[in-house]
């Protein structure tokens, strides 16, 4: 499940414009509440942290 909510985090930051979006609010709308937890999910997932994400 974290998976699948992972995976939609990234798509949706890989689609926004990161003067309009933050990581945070993106991450806890898909339900991480915890932010460093979740970034560093998100980096041992990907490889990268949410921010280098949103800024491709």
């Amino acid at each position: 499940m974290r998976r699948i909510r992972l995976g939609r985090v990234r798509a949706e930051l890989l689609r926004s414009d990161p003067s309009n979006v933050r990581v945070a609010d993106v991450a806890m709308r898909w339900g991480f509440l915890h932010l460093p937890r979740f970034a560093q999910q998100y980096r041992d997932h990907f490889n990268e942290l949410p921010s280098i994400t949103l800024h491709r």
